[in-house]
């Protein structure tokens, strides 16, 4: 399913949105999905440690 790029709104998304535009060099919307971007079970982890 494709759904129109929806910029981050509060500074919570704008840091989750920067750490996986790093992680997977490719631009990234609020409603995108990890995986289906080309990311991976290491990759979650790291986020999910990098947004503590």
């Amino acid at each position: 399913m494709l759904v129109d790029f929806v910029e981050d709104k509060t500074i919570i998304q704008t840091h989750l949105v920067e750490l996986w535009q790093e992680i997977l060099q490719v631009k990234v919307s609020i409603h995108d999905n990890l995986f289906e971007l080309g990311g991976d079970s290491i990759e979650a982890a790291f986020l999910a440690v990098s947004s503590q």
